[in-house]
Order: C-alpha cells, then sequence, then structure tokens
C-alpha cells in the first residue's frame, strides 16, 4: 500500500515540478516581451517624438485588437454553425491538417525546450536593446 501511496506523491511532485517550470517559462516569456514592447516604444521615441511613438503604439494595438475581434467573431461563427449539425467541434479543428500540425509542433516545441523559447525572447530582447544603443549613439554623434 505503501508503494502506490509514494508512486502517487511521486507522481503529483512530477506534475507539480512541471506546471511550475512552464508557469516560470511562460511569465518570463510575458516579461521579456514587455520588454521588448518599451525598448520598441523608447526607439520610436527617440527616433521620431513621444507623441509618434503613442500613435505607432495605440494604431498597432487597435490592429491587434480588431483582428483578434475578427477571428474570436469567425470562430464564435463557426463554432456555433458545428454546434448546431452536432459535430465534435474540437474534431473538426483537428481536421486541418496543416492546423492541427502547425500547434502540435508549436506546443512540442515549448513542452520540449521552454528554456529555449525563453532564450530565444531574451535574445530578441538583448538585439533590440543593442539596436536601441546604436541610435541613441549615432543621434549623440549627429548632435
Amino acid at each position: 500500500m505503501s508503494g502506490l501511496i509514494d508512486a502517487a506523491i511521486a507522481r503529483f511532485k512530477a506534475s507539480a515540478y512541471g506546471v511550475l517550470s512552464r508557469v516560470v517559462a511562460y511569465v518570463s516569456g510575458v516579461i521579456a516581451l514587455v520588454f521588448i514592447l518599451a525598448g520598441a516604444f523608447i526607439w520610436i521615441a527617440r527616433e521620431e517624438s513621444l507623441v509618434f511613438a503613442c500613435f505607432v503604439f495605440a494604431a498597432a494595438f487597435v490592429i491587434i485588437g480588431v483582428a483578434g475581434l475578427l477571428s474570436a467573431f469567425l470562430f464564435r461563427r463557426r463554432a456555433d454553425r458545428l454546434a448546431s449539425s452536432k459535430a465534435d467541434i474540437g474534431l473538426a479543428m483537428l481536421q486541418n491538417p496543416a492546423l492541427a500540425r502547425a500547434g502540435l509542433h508549436l506546443a512540442g516545441a515549448v513542452r520540449r525546450s521552454p528554456k529555449i523559447t525563453l532564450g530565444l525572447a531574451l535574445i530578441a530582447g538583448v538585439v533590440l536593446s543593442l539596436v536601441n544603443q546604436r541610435g541613441a549613439a549615432r543621434q549623440s554623434e549627429q548632435a
């Protein structure tokens, strides 16, 4: 009986550590994305002006929001159509082999190597900060 309990505890710990490592990777990725966006905002503000940078990011987020609303509307419409025909929604989405393959590759890449995914996000942040420093150095040389 204790072997069964020990196995359950070990399985729970492995599952908890797996979830915790994914949460850490996702939170780090979000923080890296925030720094990338902040670096891009600062770079645009230095190159053009602060008001222009605000307008650029506002327009970008409006476009992203409209695209998100459109995709949510189209997904809801398709889901309603599939539900009315009593088709399984999950199975219907997986019938598109390209979509299913892309989702499996993305999920597999994040699951297999969250450190690599995080590393790529951090590298992108470093590259953008270096570009930002070069732009500032160029501005100081021109002044």
